[in-house]
């Protein structure tokens, strides 16, 4: 006892209450660990989105430079993307038998202006990026 009178209390931690002290102290790891890859992730689908964008403005300087020399606007393209495609898909594109509507969507967009495409692109990918984050973060 002390000066005022109260008992002193001692606890006694069980091994039972050690697991559940062990088992929260993972659970709260694992917590900020996911937090951290969801904020990482996040900032990752920021920056492509970001970055595509300074990408597609500086690509959209270069095509109005070409159309300054020569009257006509350049017809840039993601031909890269296609010359990786396997045979089977590229036959698709010239010759669609199934998924008409997607074919006249990738069409369209084949069209477009290069910087039009990374723009879209960068941000497509980018928010994917920011939803993953976002699903990661909250778990």
């Amino acid at each position: 006892m002390d000066d005022h009178g109260e008992v002193e209390a001692r606890t006694v931690m069980t091994d039972e209450d050690r697991r559940l002290v062990d088992k929260a102290e993972a659970e709260y790891r694992r917590a900020v660990r996911a937090e951290k890859v969801g904020e990482a992730l996040k900032f990752s689908g920021a920056m492509t989105i970001l970055s595509g964008w300074v990408v597609a403005v500086v690509v959209a300087c270069y095509e109005g430079f070409l159309w300054l020399q020569s009257g006509q606007w350049p017809m840039l393209a993601l031909d890269l993307i296609f010359r990786a495609l396997p045979l089977q898909t590229l036959s698709w594109l010239a010759q669609p038998d199934s998924w008409i509507g997607l074919h006249k969507l990738v069409f369209a967009f084949i069209f477009l202006p290069l910087s039009i495409q990374v723009g879209v692109l960068a941000t497509g990918v980018g928010f994917v990026v920011l939803f993953i984050g976002q699903l990661v973060g909250e778990e």
